[in-house]
């Protein structure tokens, strides 16, 4: 169960209304006891009373006489005086018993030299604070507290109400004393001879207490905050992933930069399930495991997985229900793939599983041999499948067991099947169906592609260059400024040769370092292959091949990149509108195919990988062109031009943007010969009509200029010329209104 407690802007009438009247009740209630009481009595002090003996054996003992007359009629009975301070002010009348000898001075209690009554203000105030008055003043903010706060908490309200009100009135307390202090008389209660002794003094209300109520009232009313009490009903219990369908929200956790968790993805759902964790956490999916799903994975091949020059064309012949498809090879006109190709192809699902493959159909799931190891135990929408002759590389038999190899040529059928996560597994087959050409492999290695395209540019000052060339088969691959047979070539590339170590592109790579590059030339090379390097030193050798013509291979050298222009640049832009529109336009030249490039931009004051492409980089050119849209102000741009090459040249601008959002002014006319003048403050198009302001500016009879700031037109007085005039930013007066009326006329 929690509390909560919440401010609240908008009023509540109700509450304020009963906060005020607890407020305006304390008051009168103090104001109504005040008068009632102090209409009858006195003004006299809260000190403790003494009697008329004590009171002129003090002033004996100060030896003070003060000048005073008996009154009219002895008192019958002991006076009671309410004690030093009353003397000191002289508001009650000393008889003649008091003292003997006639006084010679007033009573004035300035002490010896000093400030006049300072001795007896201080004294007085010591007593006011030590005495009864201090001591009802605390009862009596004890007791707003306690009768406030029980009303409050009461009634349901906060303790806001009970602490204003005794904060207000222990400001007025010390308002009395401060009083006291330095205007004697100012604290003197109002009625405390309503009850004699003790409890005169304690229910006395001084004029400073009454104030001290003030302070309370507006205390309150400053303080006073609306408080809304809520109570909020919330239970903590073990978190509960969602069910049902909403558990498909699984794949999200595969989404993102981060690699999914066990905990991201089971909080996804009741039936979100982590799998592929035992390969690293690259390999994880988060998958929906519907556990009441009795269907096996749905089998469809995969086109992504195939390289250049083949393609799937439908399996009619398999029999139900079955399904496959041919793998062709587009190359040759009956499909057939030449030997000791490599072939990749391979499966997409509906679902995650994992799949293996067979030759002989036959076989369950369970008992299928998986040459190849097809998906290596991980559950994953999408699986390659990687075939290729047996006797392309020299391979162990523990790495024969992990490939799907053919040995001879002929038709090939590969089986597949997939189990998914609840144990679902086909048993249908999907079928992939392939033929190898007859023969022994007797064409030549391939080269291509490389990691840099041939023929391409080089910036200028490169004089070596990494690169890595793609062969078709296992091969031994040199390198040669001059086009000789492979034996005389100079230099050799490094080459993987095991199947195992085919690139995506089910290709052989091989990795060297051209060198000698020059700028302004093209660098030639020539590349040279021989197939099958296991083969060497056996009596298979003789099956070994050579190419016969050299890959020749182009890098082009070339100059530095130039930005011969940018625009705008340290001017000023204008128009008027909020956002103004600033094309930014770049040249460039030299450099590769001419100047040819792609070109960036970003702030002056951001990091370098903040360059942003102009919108128009999508290909290379000379010409660049970016529109931005600043408000006013002051900018630094710099720009980045790159070539095909990689040669680059930057330049910064500046430029300021200012904002015209008004209509041009006409700030002078005047006559001259036989025509009216009109003078306008920035150049501007004018035009008049002679009925009203209500016309289309281009309906209007333009008027001439010769510099756009002085107009001319002709002197008349029988019309009047309603004249708009517009600035070069289209700015103008509205529909219904004009720039100037003018009445022209020869009388003054």
């Amino acid at each position: 169960m929690g509390l909560v407690m919440r401010l609240k802007n908008s009023k509540n009438n109700l509450e304020r209304s009963v906060a005020l009247f607890e407020i305006v009740l304390m008051v009168l209630s103090v104001l109504t006891i005040s008068y009632l009481i102090g209409s009858e009595i006195e003004l006299i002090s809260a000190i403790d009373s003494v009697s008329q003996e004590d009171a002129l054996k003090t002033v004996a003992e100060n030896e003070v006489i003060p000048s005073w007359k008996p009154p009219a009629t002895s008192p019958t009975t002991t006076p009671v005086y309410s004690g030093a301070s009353d003397l000191v002010r002289g508001t009650t009348p000393i008889p003649e018993s008091a003292g003997a000898g006639t006084p010679t001075s007033e009573w004035h209690l300035f002490g010896e030299g000093g400030i006049p009554g300072w001795k007896e203000r201080f004294s007085s105030a010591g007593k006011s604070i030590g005495g009864t008055a201090t001591v009802a003043s605390i009862i009596w903010a004890t007791t707003f507290l306690i009768t406030a706060y029980a009303f409050g908490t009461s009634e349901g309200y906060a303790k806001e109400l009970s602490w204003t009100l005794t904060y207000g009135f222990a400001a007025g307390q010390i308002a009395a004393i401060v009083a006291e202090f330095f205007a004697p008389g100012a604290g003197g209660a109002l009625t405390a001879n309503l009850i004699p002794g003790f409890w005169g003094s304690f229910f006395s209300i001084t004029p400073a207490g009454l104030i001290g109520l003030g302070l309370a009232a507006v205390y309150a009313l400053f303080a006073y905050r609306e408080v809304e009490v809520e109570i909020v009903t919330f239970t903590c219990n073990p978190w509960q992933p969602v069910s049902g369908k909403e558990g498909q929200n699984c794949e999200e956790c595969n989404k993102g930069q981060f690699p999914c968790t066990k905990y991201k993805c089971e909080s996804l759902g009741a039936s979100c399930e982590l799998v592929n964790e035992e390969f690293g956490e690259k390999e994880v999916l988060c998958v929906w495991k519907d556990r009441n799903d009795p269907s096996p994975p749905e089998i469809s091949p995969w086109k992504e997985a195939l390289l250049d020059g083949f393609n799937y064309t439908p399996d009619t012949k398999v029999k139900s229900p079955d399904k496959g498809v041919f793998i062709n090879y587009t190359n040759s006109a009956d499909g057939c793939i030449p030997p000791f190709t490599t072939i990749n192809f391979g499966v997409t699902l509906n679902k995650v599983a994992e799949c293996r493959v067979d030759w002989d159909r036959s076989k369950g799931y369970e008992e299928m041999n998986n040459p190849g190891l097809t998906s290596l135990g991980r559950r994953l929408y999408n699986h390659s499948i990687v075939s290729f002759h047996i006797g392309a590389t020299e391979l162990k038999q523990e790495e024969l067991d992990t490939l799907v190899a053919y040995e001879e040529g002929g038709v090939y059928e590969l089986h597949v099947r997939c189990n998914d996560s609840n144990g679902n597994a086909n048993l249908a087959t999907f079928v992939f169906k392939y033929c190898i050409q007859e023969g022994a492999d007797i064409n030549e290695p391939v080269i291509g592609p490389t990691s840099i395209k041939n023929g391409a540019y080089i910036a200028k000052g490169t004089t070596e260059q990494d690169i890595i060339v793609d062969v078709n088969k296992p091969s031994d691959c040199k390198w040669s400024r001059n086009d000789v047979s492979y034996e005389s070539m100079e230099n050799s590339m490094n080459c993987v040769k095991s199947i195992t170590e085919i690139n995506n592109k089910g290709k052989y790579s091989c990795e060297t370092t051209l060198t000698g590059l020059k700028d302004l030339t093209e660098n030639k090379f020539y590349f040279k292959c021989e197939s099958y390097p296991d083969k060497e030193g056996t009596e298979f050798e003789s099956e070994r091949r050579t190419m016969t013509e050299s890959y020749v291979y182009t890098l082009i050298g070339t100059k530095e990149l130039v930005i011969d222009s940018v625009t705008p640049n340290n001017t000023i832009v204008r128009d008027s509108t909020e956002n103004v529109k600033v094309t930014i336009e770049v040249k460039t030249s030299s450099g590769a195919n001419k100047g040819e490039s792609l070109c960036y931009y970003k702030q002056s004051d951001e990091t370098e990988n903040s360059y942003v492409p102009f919108i128009t980089s999508t290909e290379y050119n000379y010409k660049h062109l970016q529109d931005l849209f600043p408000q006013e102000g002051n900018y630094n741009y710099d720009i980045k031009c790159c070539d095909l090459g990689g040669n680059c040249d930057t330049e910064r601008i500046s430029f300021s943007v200012e904002t015209d959002t008004e209509a041009p002014k006409v700030i002078r006319i005047y006559k001259e010969g036989s025509e009216l003048k009109l003078v306008t403050n920035e150049k501007s198009e004018c035009v008049y009509d002679t009925t009203s302001c209500n016309y289309v500016f281009d309906n209007g009879v333009k008027i001439s200029s010769f510099d756009g700031v002085q107009h001319n037109i002709g002197w008349s007085t029988q019309d009047t010329l309603y004249i708009k005039c517009k600035d070069d930013f289209e700015g103008q007066p509205s529909a219904e209104t004009c720039t100037i009326i003018i009445r022209p006329s020869d009388t003054f």
